[in-house]
């Protein structure tokens, strides 16, 4: 598994996204050890528009958690934080 770190803003940034090449089995992880209310988010989306969606709306991601996934061929993950996050593939 090849694994790619993320350093996830407080808002939606090109610098956090991630674009599945093909069908991608993916693992996003928030492995940072912070309080439980430091929670890391993320959407998907087909473009690389910024997310429409507020930031504190996305998917909740908790600190030493993990999100198994499956993205289409060009779809886009984007992720906000503020933590480090994993995408391993």
């Amino acid at each position: 598994m090849a694994s790619t770190e993320f350093n996830a803003l407080s808002d939606w940034d090109t610098s956090a996204r991630y674009t599945a090449i093909g069908v991608t089995d993916i693992l996003l992880s928030n492995p940072e050890d912070r309080h439980r209310s430091k929670i890391a988010r993320y959407v998907t989306t087909m473009s690389d528009d910024l997310p429409t969606l507020a930031a504190k709306l996305g998917h909740p991601l908790l600190p030493l958690d993990s999100k198994p996934m499956q993205l289409k061929d060009d779809e886009r993950l984007w992720m906000v934080g503020p933590a480090t996050l994993v995408v391993e593939e």
